[in-house]
């Protein structure tokens, strides 16, 4: 291990580690601060004004208007149908509501909050490993790539899912680092290493799955295999640690489900995503593999009611080539993350963070079994090796998902620079890191390329600048310095200028730098508009005047519908979410997020009509492939529109009382 690293504590502290050694330079955590404050100034630009998620509002102000909603995770205020993810941060969200009203804002400020703390627990886990250097390097990259950026800024589950993982690696590698070790500076805080570290491990893992399900549980193997190879003690004590924390991640992540699953289903909402109302369907079926399933559409592995008509499938595919050209919409293939639209999330660096970690891996081959930098290395690439592969091969990938590779690139990148600038400076050694630079920088220039050649010629300046000095002069620490400086630089110039167009444009966490269609709050052609009915995602661009609208038309629902107790009733859990926002007390949600569940039944449906009980109908128009649901043919055949009906009408609206 370096000087550098042993100095500054490298998997040197305890449970209590803070994020900050007094055998570091001042100067470093000033520069953290500045990035933290500036990535919360980041995150929180336009709150309020650049677009939330609308199904996922609605869901918060369902669980927040009861605690029986809000303990199953309800979608409707009726309480009938869950929300179709586990409702654990959106349980952050409903607080927040609760304290400072039902409001954009108020939902956006838990995934900001979850947000800022990433880059400190980012940096404190790279720290125990490779200094305070390389840890401030890797912050800096994990902070400028645009998916970083664009995940906390709407009120998406994933920033806390992030967020809790970063801690579950960091307690890994402090019980990789062994124990009773003692931090210079720092003589009372010492490391209890393996058991207990791991246990906090797995308490961590499982709260991340109650934010992100299965895809929290994506790095797991990662670090077990690097606890395997450079844990303390022997191999059968490692086995048995790594077997009690696993057991401890399984309870905490499956706690909530299990309580659902006891609970008799009359009592609790039926369980969207499914079509036999078991969670478990819900987080292995619709949100595990049935995400590899679809081929661009929004079934997720759940079966057609009716078949679709002609007309409609032909629709269906147009739509989804359309959606092929957006980030949202690109097709599963080996170089998904690394071209187009979905390239300019997080692929700027993902080629180099590959090559950079099998280097680091070759380069300390002869260090120690225990050795904790290459073990975090282990960890950090294969969890970045593993989310590339998924995703790749994922039929549905949304920009947000991409924010988990970032992790791995930033740190793979900076231990990478830190290995390459401290290894021994032949000629061979100087090519190599030569080569490397070019290689990370011209990737990057190539995807900036979309937003313009300035920006992408000024990578290309800093990046010949840094080779020089590489070449010129004897290779002393204060050249290593500028290398080092002018080499991130000119890495980092695209992301910031993608950055840059993201929070010009209210850039959010479906949305990729540079698209043609602009972004989904601000779309500059409809292009945009027409690819998302593909994914059924509802969208709010936060203007206040339309915020109050929203809200007035769910005071008139409620004064219609009320004399009868009556329902709006509309088909799929994305379109009602419209209508749950606003507060409309009664909305019947058919088919829930998809339209694809079988709740309710057609008789359930005809039973209210002859009761006069559905006031308005809200159904997707003939081109829509669900259009032959027997549900909608009920209403269509028993309801009068009211407007002409035209054949390419996304919806239509129904007066169904009589």
């Amino acid at each position: 291990m370096s000087d550098e690293a042993g100095s500054e504590g490298a998997g040197t502290t305890g449970a209590l580690d803070p994020v900050r050694s007094p055998a570091d330079p001042w100067w470093i955590y000033a520069a953290l601060a500045a990035l933290t404050i500036a990535a919360t100034v980041a995150y929180s630009w336009g709150i309020g004004h650049d677009g939330i998620n609308v199904y996922y509002a609605g869901a918060v102000r369902s669980m927040a208007s009861s605690w029986h909603d809000f303990v199953y995770g309800a979608f409707d205020r009726q309480g009938s149908i869950s929300i179709d993810k586990l409702p654990g941060a959106f349980w952050l969200q409903v607080l927040s509501v609760k304290v400072f009203g039902f409001n954009e804002p108020a939902m956006v400020l838990p995934e900001v909050v979850a947000g800022a703390l990433t880059i400190p627990v980012l940096f404190r886990t790279v720290r125990r490993v490779a200094g305070a250097r390389t840890a401030l390097a890797a912050a800096v990259l994990f902070t400028l790539t645009p998916a970083a950026l664009t995940e906390p800024r709407g009120n998406e589950s994933d920033p806390w899912s992030l967020l809790l993982i970063l801690l579950a690696v960091d307690a890994v590698l402090r019980a990789i680092a062994g124990p009773r070790r003692r931090e210079r500076g720092l003589p009372g805080l010492r490391t209890t290493g393996g058991l207990r570290s791991l246990i906090l491990a797995g308490v961590w893992f499982g709260l991340a799955f109650q934010a992100k399900m299965g895809e929290a549980w994506l790095p797991v193997p990662a670090v077990a295999v690097a606890y395997a190879i450079a844990g303390p003690k022997s191999f059968k004590n490692r086995a048995l640690r790594l077997s009690a924390a696993a057991g401890v991640m399984i309870v905490v992540s499956f706690s909530w489900v299990t309580f659902v699953a006891l609970t008799p289903a009359h009592d609790r909402p039926f369980t969207d995503g499914t079509t036999d109302n078991s969670p478990f369907s819900q987080i292995f079926g619709y949100n595990g593999f049935g995400r590899f399933a679809g081929g661009g559409t929004a079934t997720y592995g759940l079966p057609s009611i009716a078949p679709p008509s002609p007309d409609a499938t032909e629709y269906a595919n147009d739509l989804v080539q359309f959606g092929h050209r957006t980030a949202i919409g690109s097709a599963a293939s080996w170089n998904r993350l690394l071209t187009d639209d979905i390239g300019r999330c997080a692929g700027w660096l993902l080629p180099i963070a590959l090559i950079a970690g099998v280097a680091i891996l070759f380069v300390r081959r002869d260090e120690p079994r225990t050795d904790p930098l290459r073990a975090a290395t282990i960890a950090f690439g294969l969890w970045l090796l593993t989310d590339t592969v998924v995703f790749s091969a994922s039929g549905t990938l949304i920009p947000y998902y991409t924010t988990m590779l970032v992790p791995g690139i930033a740190v793979l990148c900076a231990i990478g620079l830190k290995t390459a600038l401290t290894a021994t400076p032949t000629r061979t050694a100087r090519i190599a890191t030569a080569a490397a630079i070019a290689a990370a920088v011209g990737w990057s220039a190539w995807l900036q390329s979309a937003g313009g050649a300035l920006w992408s010629w000024a990578a290309v300046v800093l990046a010949a600048a840094a080779i020089s000095a590489l070449f010129i002069g004897r290779p002393q620490r204060t050249n290593r310095v500028l290398v080092a400086a002018l080499a991130v630089t000119g890495a980092v110039v695209g992301p910031i200028a993608a950055d840059v167009w993201l929070l010009h444009n209210g850039g959010g966490a479906w949305d990729a730098a540079y698209a043609a269609q602009g972004t989904t709050t601000h779309p500059d052609t409809d292009f945009f508009l027409t690819a998302l009915p593909v994914y059924g995602a509802s969208f709010h661009d936060g203007d206040g005047d339309l915020w109050k609208q929203m809200m007035a038309n769910g005071r008139r629902n409620n004064a219609l519908t009320a004399p009868n107790d009556a329902y709006v009733a509309v088909f799929s859990g994305s379109a009602a979410s419209f209508q749950v926002t606003n507060g409309t007390d009664r909305v019947l949600v058919i088919g829930g997020y998809t339209g694809l569940l079988p709740k309710p039944s057609v008789d359930d449906i005809a039973a209210l009509l002859r009761q006069n009980r559905i006031f308005t109908a809200i159904v997707p128009g003939p081109l829509d492939t669900r259009a032959a649901d027997p549900r909608i043919q009920l209403i269509i055949h028993t309801c009068h529109p009211t407007a002409p009906l035209q054949q390419d009408d996304a919806q239509y609206i129904y007066i169904c009382e009589s």
